[in-house]
């Protein structure tokens, strides 16, 4: 588009830099320094402190007292009983799939064409 006299006045004080504060100071230091450049002694180094319950979470997870690993496979014997028995009208109702809601609309297919 056109550019008027107003655009190009406030474009030009837009790309102008902005002026220094009367505090600013040209050489000073990050305000994470410690008023000088910071030491290169590596003797010494942060020691951590851990309480005893850390402690207690960094051990690994007791086993129960019950446990017992002597199971030789993850498949057991079913019962006869277990086998021939019927479900329960709730088990029965809690196998049917969830209907959509009333307002649900499925994705729209992408029609593809080709352009020439």
């Amino acid at each position: 588009g056109n550019v008027t006299p107003m655009d190009e006045d406030r474009l030009s004080r837009l790309s102008s830099a902005k002026r220094l504060s009367a505090s600013f100071s040209e050489d000073r230091r990050s305000i994470y320094w410690d008023n000088g450049i910071p030491r290169k002694d590596f003797s010494r180094t942060t020691s951590f402190a851990v309480t005893e319950r850390q402690a207690d979470l960094a051990n690994h997870k007791r086993a129960h007292s019950a446990y017992t690993s002597d199971r030789p496979s993850p498949i057991w014997p079913v019962s006869k009983a277990a086998l021939q028995t019927s479900p329960t009208p709730r088990c029965l109702e809690l196998s049917v799939h969830k209907r959509p809601p009333s307002t649900y609309q499925p994705c729209k297919e992408v029609r593809l064409s080709k352009v020439q």
